[in-house]
């Protein structure tokens, strides 16, 4: 997860509208990124085999429940159904190499690695789901096109119901997933 949010940030401040940032500025957003900041946090406790407190991790519980309805909530408040349903070339690549490409090129690595059964299919649900929410937050902050982002993570959540199970029959019917 670190990885790909660092090259999410790397990418916004590349093509943001004021893509003036140095490799300073750069360093310092990848560096007060917050869920960078959890997953290494989350990661070094985990490491170190410390427990948590018990009513630390039940706050942390609700927490993490809470953040899938408030991405959603921020998602909806900022999308124009206008743009959800009007037709761009952006919007098409981002809802077809989402939800076609991306498990297209996973079922080929997973062939060629020797990945059947379970593995495969676990790995076709991850390749066929829609873009994270997350995503529209980051975009918002980071000057890109959250308009953007909002209208396409809304039209794959939309067509996913659709492709997800054609990619899961495609997988058990020619590539051996369960």
């Amino acid at each position: 997860v670190p990885a790909l949010q660092i090259s999410n940030i790397l990418v916004l401040v590349a093509f943001s509208d004021n893509a003036t940032a140095d490799y300073r500025q750069i360093a310092k957003t990848i560096a007060l990124n917050p869920i960078i900041w959890g997953v290494l946090s989350g990661f070094a406790i985990n490491l170190a085999g410390v427990a948590v407190w018990d009513p630390i991790m039940t706050i942390l519980d609700l927490l993490g429940r809470a953040a899938l309805g408030t991405s959603l909530l921020a998602l909806g408040a900022g999308l124009s159904l206008k743009a959800a349903l009007k037709p761009s070339k952006e919007l098409l690549i981002g809802v077809v190499g989402k939800l076609l490409i991306t498990p297209l090129v996973a079922v080929g690595w997973a062939l060629v690695f020797g990945v059947d059964g379970l593995a495969l299919s676990i790995l076709l649900v991850g390749a066929s789901v829609p873009t994270a929410m997350n995503g529209y937050l980051l975009s918002k902050k980071m000057g890109g096109d959250a308009e953007l982002y909002a209208a396409t993570s809304t039209v794959q959540t939309v067509v996913s119901f659709f492709t997800i199970p054609l990619i899961l029959w495609l997988g058990q019917t020619y590539a051996g997933a369960m």
